[in-house]
């Protein structure tokens, strides 16, 4: 199994567009979380019906005729509707209880916008790295299973005709490809934790997130790999079941609280590996049940791969 490994990792690093991937893309992450993180500025977009205008910083107000239809709030043209009565401000929000009370704190409290729409869970660039990682290298995994494509015809049946076996084959990818995604992902965040002082973590915590986050990637991909008969086909499902979960998972926009789209962020392994940056970035407890269940769903996606894959060997 070893030499399979060997193998595997030496026709992914000898091709040149696998190691640009596999070395550039986490690095490019690494520099867009720092930029990003480090210019955000919340601003709050919303229609004013009547005269009175709030002259608040990080309020766009938008003056408004007549209520807006409520597809208008549900698009996102506008966070909320405000329009002041009986001395204060009525909001109108499709975004749940949190988001109008903050507003509201904002409109009749005279608290500022960076105060109440601060990022509540306390957001930083590590978290929000793991975010656009939790992306980038679960696509990413997607791209090195090309060779498992190639293999699943007269190489696959040869080699586990010898005393290599089915499983110690069908295992070498799934593992090939998370060394190659964890690797260079764990080295280029610790280094950036360290020289940039991103946040005051510990290693280790580290290390079991990405790990978690690569094995996810390897193990989904294999899957996916394993139902699809073209790498062209499994490719594209992977690619857009990726960016889906991703962006309804919270990955790297944040979901607003106390909506139905938390609620459906929390059925996505995304949602936990990146609340589990945001208590390790800010010391609070540590969620590892939802992480080892995301580790056990993992290995069912590598055993389901192997089953389907096996079964598609001894019919063709």
């Amino acid at each position: 199994m070893f030499n399979l490994l060997k193998m595997i990792i030496y026709r992914t690093i000898n091709n040149k567009i696998f190691l640009l991937l596999v070395l550039f893309v986490p690095a490019i992450v690494v520099v867009g979380s720092i930029v990003y993180t480090n210019n955000i500025e919340h601003n709050v977009r919303v229609g004013v019906i009547g005269e009175k205008i709030p002259q608040i910083e990080h309020l766009s107000c938008i003056a408004l005729n007549d209520q807006p239809k409520l597809s208008e709030l549900v698009e996102g043209k506008y966070e909320a509707i405000i329009e002041y009565k009986d001395d204060k401000y009525i909001i109108n929000s499709v975004k749940g209880e949190s988001f109008d009370n903050s507003l509201n704190n904002v409109l009749n409290n005279g608290i500022s916008v960076k105060d109440a729409f601060g990022n509540k869970s306390n957001r930083g660039v590590i978290s929000n790295l793991v975010g656009f990682l939790s992306m980038l290298l679960i696509m990413l995994g997607s791209v090195l299973y090309k060779f498992y494509y190639q293999d699943k015809g007269g190489i696959a049946r040869r080699i586990v005709t010898t005393k290599v076996g089915y499983i110690k084959y069908i295992l070498s990818y799934p593992i090939s490809v998370f060394l190659v995604l964890f690797i260079p992902a764990w080295l280029i965040t610790a280094a950036s934790s360290y020289t940039f002082k991103l946040a005051d973590i510990k290693y280790p915590e580290l290390t079991f997130m990405m790990f978690v986050l690569c094995l996810l990637g390897a193990s989904y991909n294999f899957l996916v790999a394993s139902c699809s008969k073209h790498e062209q086909n499994g490719g594209l499902f992977a690619t857009m079941t990726v960016m889906m979960t991703a962006l309804l998972s919270g990955s790297f926009i944040e979901i607003a609280k106390g909506g139905i789209a938390e609620k459906i962020s929390y059925l996505f392994p995304q949602r936990y590996i990146v609340d589990f940056a945001i208590n390790l970035e800010n010391g609070n407890r540590l969620g590892f049940t939802s992480m080892f269940v995301i580790i056990g769903v993992s290995i069912l996606f590598i055993i389901i791969g192997g089953i389907v894959n096996r079964r598609r060997m001894m019919n063709e």
